[in-house]
């Protein structure tokens, strides 16, 4: 301890314990962790001198602002008045418990424009929400009327998974409270065939890494025996998870309806004895006279078809005699390596399909994917089985032609599906795939699939449901909605404007996590949550880079510019967002019915903008308070501050107050991230890893989200965690 730090400590530890000078009682914090979350129970801390009381009279219904008798000039980085707020909760076991948090007053509120030189009476900003049923300490009153938000979630498997023996769900999980090294206590997992259910409680967190980005997913795992189920029946697959703080969600009271792409109720299907057969496609050597379909894939092997129509025929009569099915469900059809034109399987060649889909995939694995070619026919209208999955193949575009390919006439209410395992897209020279390849294929998953030319995902018509993609480095564009472990470098930013337009669903409780998206172009944002409503399911945006390496659109946009949708349950979390502005919970026109909130913790952001009535000279524009009063924010960097005058005050950008740990420049001094690589703007694809002499914030003792980055490396959960998408480097 330094002899210039030594007498502040000494007068700060004095004045919380004896009450203070001016009688309030705060509660002494070492400075280098001033935003520890919790004393006492549950919250993580543990070993505090007990509950502080509060000293407002009563907290408001907004749940986000309390009434305070005579406000004093607060100083919440220097001389916080703190005061504890005990919420229900949950432990790693999935008992419920109560959690003690810190919270803190920030700053007494001003007056609505034009009044807003002037402040209020008795009203004051806190650093994070009170529910309704918490409870708080010194005869303050709650009234929130807030309910707490629920854990926002995605699954990383699709939907009706044909398993044997065993199965392993995996779910990645983002909330508000996050802490100890992960975003909830525990995650409960629920496999049911209506008659025997098993039940698996799981706290500690699993990792996955895509092959083609080497992004990792943290995410909770359990596998299930699918001993004592029924043989070759559907079982339905939930979850209850348990936050740290708030009500538990299960999806079976409030998972998203089947057949949505949100999360809900999954299928699993339990391969015991359903049978498999198998038909070969040799595009050289394969005879449509001679070739067989057989549960001897040898057999087959030896036998195959030319095409695929006479192929997938034959594999639906071998189903039919020998299964007493009708279709092609469960049956495989394997392709060998060469170049095989794609043609329609409608139900002529399919049937109607049971449960399973039917596998397309290539003889030789991923091995031969390079050279197991699917190829576009010369016209377009062609059909694809109303569940299938594509696997190591290469898909070849072979004209310029915007036609239909996979097209299984799929509406809002379908069951239909497509799933691309590690399929490799190809644009073969012709620049972009089209505004609509891919026709109503229904829900669709892209798994650890590639790309190499533009808007593939942005190539499903309005008319098909919703795209996932899990891993791979497929640019996302408009047809994505959830999206874990992808890393693409391109002109393929991720929209939500299309989403629910057309015979698109809307959407709800978005996830998108531990993702690289680098955009080039200074059309449109690199990021961007546009226009449509973000309810009480949420929306999660953590552990991603977004870089823009052209100057021009915002690099990020989450419900901002002229918008007046709702935009609650925002969880902001960790995420690296750099080369050009970031524009959040923006009310500069029109009427906001739900009032704009979220949390926005451990950020790095070049700029950033928040836009209220001061702005736009209206006082009626105050429904993003929430945010520029910064509850829920904290340990963010704002690089080169706003696109204004980078302070923090009364309508500037960045907010009326500093949120707790938050550190800004400007454009002439930025905070010093160190980063290994930065190359936005500029090259694009930089390296966002934070080296020596970096200011980036600490991540206090207690609060890390996560044990791990997109890259792998650890989260410390002492203190020594910094702010952003990436750790650094061991």
């Amino acid at each position: 301890m330094t002899d210039a730090l030594a007498p502040a400590l000494t007068r700060r530890l004095s004045r919380a314990l004896a009450g203070g000078a001016d009688g309030r009682r705060r509660c002494y914090r070492h400075p280098r962790h001033p935003m520890h979350p919790s004393h006492g129970r549950g919250g993580g801390g543990g070993g505090g001198p007990g509950p502080t009381p509060a000293l407002f009279q009563s907290v408001n219904a907004g749940g986000r602002s309390v009434t305070y008798a005579s406000p004093p000039t607060f100083d919440p980085v220097g001389d916080p008045e703190e005061f504890t707020v005990t919420s229900a909760g949950y432990t790693a076991s999935g008992g419920t418990t109560t959690v003690d948090d810190l919270h803190i007053c920030l700053i007494r509120e001003r007056q609505a424009w034009p009044n807003h030189a002037s402040l209020t009476t008795n009203q004051v900003r806190i650093t994070d929400e009170i529910y309704v049923g918490d409870v708080l300490y010194g005869g303050a009153v709650n009234n929130s009327t807030l309910a707490a938000p629920r854990p926002i979630c995605l699954s990383l498997n699709p939907d009706l998974v044909r398993a044997s023996g065993t199965f392993t769900a995996r779910v990645a999980v983002a909330h508000r409270h996050a802490r100890n090294g992960r975003p909830v206590a525990a995650v409960k997992f629920i496999l049911t065939d209506g008659t025997t259910t098993v039940e698996q409680i799981v706290s500690a967190m699993s990792t996955w890494v895509s092959v083609e980005s080497g992004r990792s997913v943290p995410h909770f795992a359990h596998t299930f025996s699918l001993s004592g189920f029924t043989a070759n029946a559907v079982l339905s697959l939930d979850w209850v998870i348990y936050p740290w703080r708030g009500a538990l969600f299960d999806t079976r009271v409030s998972g998203a309806a089947a057949p949505s792409i949100s999360f809900g109720t999954q299928r699993v299907f339990n391969d015991v004895s359903y049978g498999t057969a198998y038909v070969y496609v040799d595009p050289v050597l394969g005879n449509n006279t001679t070739g067989i379909a057989s549960q001897s894939a040898a057999a087959a092997a030896a036998l195959p078809f030319l095409n695929i129509s006479n192929a997938c025929t034959a594999l639906r009569t071998y189903n039919n005699a020998n299964f007493a099915r009708d279709h092609v469900s469960g049956g495989v059809i394997r392709m060998v390596a060469g170049t095989a034109t794609y043609q329609s399987l409608g139900t002529t060649q399919t049937g109607t399909m049971g449960d399973l889909p039917v596998l397309i995939e290539a003889a030789g694995g991923y091995a031969t994917r390079a050279t197991t070619i699917i190829l576009q026919p010369a016209t377009g209208g062609t059909t694809c089985p109303v569940r299938a999955i594509l696997r190591n193949l290469t898909v070849r575009k072979n004209n310029a032609t915007n036609v239909y390919l996979f097209d299984n006439a799929a509406g809002l209410a379908s069951q239909n599906f497509v799933v691309f395992d590690a399929v490799a897209f190809d644009v073969n020279g012709f620049g972009s795939f089209g505004t609509a390849w891919i026709g109503k294929p229904g829900r669709c998953w892209m798994l650890d699939c590639t790309a190499n030319g533009t808007n593939i995902a942005t190539a499903f018509s309005t008319d098909n449901k919703a795209v996932n993609l899990i891993g791979g480095t497929v640019g996302p564009g408009t047809g994505v909605y959830n999206m874990a472990g992808v890393r693409h470098v391109g002109d393929d930013g991720y929209s939500t404007a299309q989403h629910g337009s057309g015979n698109r669903e809307t959407s709800k409780g978005l996830f998108i996590g531990f993702s690289f998206l680098g955009r080039g172009s200074a059309a449109s944002p690199t990021f961007g949550q546009v226009g449509t409503t973000i309810g009480v399911e949420g929306f999660a945006l953590v552990g991603n880079i977004l870089e823009t390496s052209a100057n021009g659109q915002p690099t990020c946009e989450v419900s901002s510019d002229g918008v007046v949708n709702p935009a609650q349950n925002l969880v902001i979390q960790m995420n690296t967002c750099v080369g050009e502005r970031t524009n959040l919970l923006y009310q500069d026109t029109g009427t906001v019915t739900v009032a704009k909130s979220g949390s926005v913790t451990f950020n790095v952001f070049t700029k950033l903008n928040m836009k209220s009535d001061v702005f736009a000279a209206n006082g009626n524009l105050i429904g993003n308070w929430p945010a520029i009063f910064k509850c829920g924010f904290r340990g963010n960097a704002f690089l080169a501050g706003d696109n204004n005058n980078s302070t923090f005050g009364t309508g500037n950008w960045m907010g009326e107050v500093r949120g707790l740990g938050e550190v800004a420049g400007t454009t002439a001094v930025p905070v010093v991230a160190a980063f290994v690589n930065p190359q936005a703007p500029g090259a694009g694809n930089g390296d966002y890893t934070p080296g020596a002499g970096s200011a980036l914030p600490f991540i206090p003792a207690g609060l890390a989200p996560y044990p791990h980055d997109q890259l792998g490396r650890t989260v410390a959960n002492d203190g020594t965690a910094r702010a952003g998408a990436l750790q650094m480097a061991a």
